[in-house]
């Protein structure tokens, strides 16, 4: 769904719309505020292109002649509590229309008030539908040629569900209970050296893990009669409903590259767990490449900080405010519709991307939008503050032609709109922003060269200091500074042939088998270093599977495994891990753990 609204976002910006995408565009949630005259102060580019992008005053010159008292009556006697009814409205066309007609909220008293309306073309439904069958149907076709399976997973049910396409038909091939097959599976169909790789399979679907690839050698697709190496390539599908479901393909091992390199599109619709928009990395690359690629269009980065965030967390605590970051996501994906694509690119922080806004008064119309939409989301929660956004623009081609000098700019126009007072949004500008953008970028460049490398050299000097007067206690200073600095949340020592942990820091881990460290795959993982990095663990599964699935058992997403000594007279080994959620090592990170673990190897001599 996610790949088609991207597509559809490219074709947007044709001259000839096809009347399916016009029928499919009908449906858009047409956005407008309106005061007391009728008069529209705010607009989204679905409400505009409706009407035909004219210069209107009163939405009430709109509305069926036969309906227009009933219409005003409708608005007058709004309460501030959601209603919706139905009216004829005329189109860009000149067609009267169906349209269902919702009265959100407003503000200011009950006598000078701005009230949040949207429309949305009930005639459209049917004509839509079409469209839909009419996608589905082609879906499937193209599917059925190679003969694609499909299975998908549902928490709420418990059920998983395979099926198989042929020519312009499915079968179901697999349709209970998730446990159920787990046991069918294990019962002669995978062959019993990869029992561990299906339970870990089954643990993907039942933790819903965002993008997973296990192999397995099975007879599955052949009814029991030739067994074959596949891959089970899997995502999370959010439903309109809100219902997370598991869902994926499976492919031949050896043929996932000749049918679509699979495992890239996967990883490209990488989502935000907890905003179910696109990730940093999704986001910022897909942006990078729209940038660099696109000659006819605008393309606006956009980044959007949600207001008084600090207030909410140190107020409601982080899971309150985590609901927070889920609701502004929300409401940014429903106003942006198919102008853009949103992501969150850090904290309380998002990016909006939008290609082919090409006129200031439209691109402003969406700003004003999300502005006013997120306000109004929480207008009623809070009596000290309200969240608000301030928000910062940067448009290539006109503030540049590199995505790294655009996002620059919006981001200094972010901390201009905070300036300011938030709850605003501000373009970058040349004549007014320059000189003073460049001033903060040589600043930040003072900073970055005097920075956390620098600092981690300085702090090296002085542990190389204290070691020489009391080795221990600066291995100790060394091993705290790394769990509070690195945000790690174990650091351990394990000492002899056997590994014994001698020393554990931070978050404490159950008794473990070390053995792992002597199987052939981690000595390929090592190669020829003394030391391995691993910022996913999971991606080390095919290469070294003992030490993935210790990793696991611990519930380590992220580990450095230093040797203490030499790898043909083991000492010991110094681990660095985190718990909580993978995250890319950075090279200082792994510098350090190395120095420690030469400290701590020449402690033990």
């Amino acid at each position: 769904m996610v790949l088609r609204r991207r597509n559809i976002m490219h074709s947007q910006q044709d001259a000839a719309f096809n009347d399916s995408y016009i029928a499919a565009h009908r449906l858009d949630r047409r956005k407008a505020v309106i005061d007391r005259f009728y008069l529209t102060s705010v607009t989204n580019r679905a409400f505009n292109e409706y009407f035909g992008n004219v210069t209107y005053g009163c939405l009430t010159e709109f509305v069926n002649p036969g309906e227009k008292e009933s219409f005003i009556e409708f608005i007058d006697g709004f309460d501030g509590v959601e209603t919706e009814k139905c009216f004829l409205f005329k189109n860009g066309n000149g067609e009267y229309r169906l349209n269902l007609i919702k009265l959100i909220a407003f503000e200011g008293d009950s006598v000078l008030r701005n009230i949040d309306i949207e429309m949305l073309d009930i005639d459209s439904i049917v004509e839509t539908n079409y469209k839909i069958c009419d996608d589905i149907a082609r879906e499937r076709l193209v599917m059925g040629l190679t003969g694609e399976y499909v299975f998908t997973y549902s928490g709420q049910s418990g059920d998983i569900k395979i099926v198989r396409y042929e020519g312009s038909t499915r079968e179901v091939r697999v349709r209970m209970p998730l446990d159920e097959w787990r046991e069918y599976m294990a019962d002669g169909i995978v062959v019993p050296e990869d029992i561990i790789e299906l339970d870990n399979l089954v643990n993907c679907m039942k933790t819903y893990m965002s993008d997973f690839c296990v192999k397995l050698t099975t007879s599955m697709r052949t009814m029991g009669k030739v067994n074959e190496k596949v891959k089970f390539i899997g995502t999370i599908h959010t439903k309109y409903t809100g219902e997370n479901i598991v869902t994926g393909r499976i492919v031949l091992a050896d043929g996932v590259n000749s049918m679509g390199n699979i495992v890239e599109v996967v990883d490209e619709l990488t989502m935000d767990s907890l905003t179910k928009v696109y990730n940093k990395k999704t986001i910022t690359e897909y942006a990078a490449k729209l940038v660099k690629q696109d000659t006819v269009d605008r393309v606006s980065i956009v980044i959007l900080d949600v207001d008084y965030f600090k207030q909410v967390n140190d107020r409601y605590g982080h899971l309150y405010g985590d609901k927070v970051l889920a609701r502004v996501a929300k409401k940014l994906k429903e106003v942006v519709g198919e102008d853009g694509i949103v992501g969150r690119i850090g904290g309380d922080e998002f990016m909006i991307v939008l290609k082919g806004i090409n006129d200031d008064y439209a691109l402003r119309g969406v700003l004003r939008a999300i502005r006013t939409q997120v306000k109004w989301e929480f207008k009623n929660d809070y009596e000290n503050f309200q969240v608000t956004t301030s928000i910062g623009v940067a448009i290539c081609p006109n503030n540049g032609h590199e995505y790294e000098e655009l996002f620059k700019k919006a981001d200094f126009c972010l901390y201009v709109a905070k300036e300011k007072g938030r709850d605003r949004y501000v373009f970058f500008r040349d004549e007014m922003h320059r000189e003073a953008y460049e001033n903060s970028i040589n600043k930040k460049d003072k900073i970055i060269n005097d920075g956390r490398e620098m600092r981690e050299l300085r702090y090296l000097t002085d542990i190389m200091i204290q070691y020489n007067n009391d080795k221990k206690a600066a291995v100790m200073a060394m091993l705290e500074h790394m769990q509070k600095l690195y945000k790690v949340d174990n650091i351990s020592i394990y000492e002899g042939k056997d590994l014994v942990r001698k020393i554990s820091v931070g978050t404490s881990i159950e008794d473990e088998d070390m053995s792992y460290v002597y199987s052939d795959g981690f000595k390929r993982l090592m190669g020829d270093k003394t030391y391995i990095a691993a910022s996913f663990v999971n991606n080390n599964r095919d290469v070294a599977p003992e030490f993935a699935d210790e990793m696991r058992k611990r519930h380590i997403y992220s580990t450095i495994h230093c040797l203490i000594g030499s790898k043909d007279e083991v000492k010991g080994m110094f681990t660095v891990n985190r718990m909580k959620a993978a995250s890319q090592w950075a090279e200082y990170e792994i510098e350090c753990s190395v120095i420690t673990a030469t400290l701590v190897n020449m402690l033990m001599q």
